[in-house]
């Protein structure tokens, strides 16, 4: 009986370091990633034009998940670069992305927005962004068969000698 019990109590001790342990790299990567987050965004609106490109924005926590990620990107442009700020051309709605630089547009009851993270379809607007990724949104413009394409170059810039 006594053998049971220090194997129990041993087993809650080795379960209890082990728990700690796992706690340990999430404590780490929220507290430097608190840090300010540069990134570059670039926004096409719903004419297909170019009204954010490239730009290198401050990013902070906006949602204040711990982390930064496109939603605080996309927050952050609007605030800086929309006539009206987030208030007037940015929205989420129940964790999807509702207004895109003024455009709530929809069809069918979904969303007509793109959003990618260094040129990868991204799985949410709480997908992380680190300093140095560029991110891309756009509101498509076939709204009905969902024909755009997102091409891109594979570089983002490049420095030619002239002549």
């Amino acid at each position: 009986m006594k053998q049971m019990m220090k194997n129990k109590k041993a087993i809650a001790v080795l379960l209890l370091v082990a728990m700690l342990f796992s706690i340990m790299p999430t404590a780490v990567f929220a507290e430097s990633n608190l840090e300010t987050t540069t990134a570059y965004v670039t926004i096409v609106n719903q004419e297909g034009e170019l009204v954010v490109t490239h730009q290198a924005i401050a990013v902070n926590d906006n949602n204040e998940n711990g982390y930064t990620d496109i939603h605080d990107a996309l927050y952050t442009a609007h605030e800086e670069f929309y006539k009206g700020g987030a208030e007037e051309g940015y929205q989420v709605k129940n964790g999807a992305l509702a207004k895109l630089w003024g455009d709530n547009s929809s069809a069918n009851g979904f969303g007509c927005f793109g959003y990618y993270v260094n040129n990868a379809s991204a799985w949410g607007l709480t997908d992380p962004v680190r300093s140095g990724d560029h991110v891309v949104a756009f509101v498509y413009q076939d709204q009905i068969n969902w024909s755009d394409v997102y091409s891109y170059f594979n570089t983002d810039a490049i420095i030619i000698s002239t002549g």
